[in-house]
């Protein structure tokens, strides 16, 4: 019986991501130590735009460098940027139900722990309210790092795009991490066009 039960709860979890995988156009992937390393690499050389480093309003400080991570599945690559960026303010968006549950699982347990954690938005990265990001990370397939990199230049001008493993047609590359992998991945830091 208890087998039975747990393929039933095998097949419904392996339905809902598929679903999701198909609705959002990109399966919940979880990244490689190396993308991970070679993303907070080139998010950790953006700086925010000169009005947002001024001081925050009763304070001295700068603001944070704000990050999303759109698409952040099972919350692997969230945490690497809360960890690795020191000062930036992260935020996790994932619209597949069970990685969203296991992100947001990770940044209470994190929080919790003391540990540099994230915030975890549930919804879809392409309509979903970013908060002016400084720079957005996404490991996406071809058309869902296209479809955002043309809602960023339309809503977030002067925001920097990481992209791990696809390029972003009519955006300029900055920099870039080549991987010693099977497949010679290439992480890039993008500039919308028409930004400096």
């Amino acid at each position: 019986m208890l087998s039975v039960l747990s393929m039933v709860l095998a097949l419904v979890v392996l339905t809902v991501v598929m679903v999701d995988t198909v609705r959002f156009g990109a399966p919940p992937m979880p990244s490689s130590p190396a993308e991970r390393r070679a993303a907070v690499a080139l998010v950790s050389r953006c700086h925010p735009s000169p009005e947002a480093d001024a001081p925050a309003p009763g304070g001295s400080a700068p603001a944070p460098l704000r990050v999303v991570e759109a698409g952040a599945g099972w919350g692997g690559l969230a945490i690497a940027l809360a960890q690795g960026v020191p000062g930036s303010r992260v935020t996790a968006v994932e619209g597949s139900w069970l990685p969203w549950g296991v992100c947001g699982l990770r940044a209470v347990v994190r929080r919790g722990l003391g540990r540099p954690s994230f915030r975890v938005v549930r919804g879809d990265h392409r309509v979903v309210e970013l908060d002016h990001p400084h720079v957005v990370v996404a490991f996406l397939g071809p058309e869902p790092t296209a479809a955002l990199a043309r809602r960023l230049a339309t809503d977030h001008s002067g925001v920097r795009l990481v992209s791990v493993g696809f390029a972003v047609p009519g955006w300029r590359k900055c920099a870039r991490v080549v991987l010693d992998d099977a497949w010679r991945t290439e992480v890039a830091l993008w500039a919308a066009p028409g930004s400096e």
